[in-house]
């Protein structure tokens, strides 16, 4: 009896945190879309004016138990970027499974700013209010990325991704995938209402001090 009470204990505790972060997730990014909309209008005219093409970018990324979702972005680069990424010197050496360029030619000048102050990722909160990421949890990632993951890796999908982690407060772009990987692992183990907190109020500081974002 005393086992399965325990199992009932865990899957009740579970059950009320996935509840509270569900509400937590539909309240923070509603309120978080009626602050920044101002300044996503000013974005938008932004991009406008710098890029020929459409304000935002969406993405084909994996979410929970594998299910694609399109992930929403304002867009920092040229239109066609991703056709030109396998003709980069960058790309062709690139010893990580993702690409991390500090110097991207395809970025034109006023998407860099988006990308150093990561306005360009404040779309995402569709994507929260929707229902298909979460304020917290392991970033999404393409399709070839997880190509390169382990069994035990792939666990990062048992869960909603999210709009920032642990990896987002631990390095965010200087971050190795092994590591990145690690600490997804260490976030979907010990996961909870008030981990999520700190990772939010961390993500703050780190976007504030622009650490890490290129």
């Amino acid at each position: 009896m005393d086992v399965l009470t325990g199992y009932l204990e865990r899957g009740l505790n579970i059950n009320f945190y996935h509840a509270v972060k569900r509400l937590a997730d539909i309240f923070g990014s509603a309120i978080g879309l009626m602050l920044v909309s101002p300044v996503m209008l000013l974005v938008s005219l932004g991009i406008k004016l710098s890029s020929p093409g459409p304000v935002f970018f969406r993405q084909k990324r994996v979410g929970i138990d594998g299910e694609l979702i399109d992930v929403v972005k304002f867009r920092t680069m040229l239109v066609g970027a991703e056709d030109v990424l396998h003709k980069l010197p960058e790309f062709k050496e690139r010893i990580e499974p993702f690409v991390k360029l500090k110097e991207d030619p395809r970025v034109f000048s006023f998407g860099q700013l988006l990308r150093k102050t990561s306005i360009d990722e404040l779309p995402q909160l569709l994507n929260v209010l929707w229902g298909q990421m979460s304020l917290v949890g392991p970033r999404p990632l393409v399709s070839c990325e997880l190509e390169h993951c382990n069994n035990l890796q792939l666990k990062r999908l048992y869960i909603k991704p999210g709009l920032t982690g642990l990896a987002q407060i631990e390095g965010r772009t200087d971050i190795t995938f092994e590591k990145l990987m690690a600490l997804d692992l260490e976030y979907v183990k010990n996961r909870s209402l008030w981990l999520d907190i700190k990772i939010l109020f961390k993500t703050i500081a780190k976007v504030v001090l622009r650490e890490g974002a290129y």
